[in-house]
């Protein structure tokens, strides 16, 4: 069990870093929207608006 999760991590990890490698500006932009508590705020009312829209077009 312990080298499947092992394995899924660092799977993970893998693609992540892989992504962040290819599109570095969104790597950019998640560090400042975590750089402090004010700058999660921020970053959470971003996403709630798309949150709003996709729930309308899902009605």
């Amino acid at each position: 069990m312990f080298r499947w999760v092992r394995g899924a991590v660092l799977g993970i990890s893998a693609v992540s870093a892989t992504f962040l490698w290819i599109f570095p500006a969104v790597s950019l932009w998640l560090g400042s929207c975590f750089r402090n508590f004010s700058s999660f705020s921020y970053f959470f009312g971003d996403f709630s608006g798309y949150f709003a829209v996709v729930r309308i077009m899902s009605i």
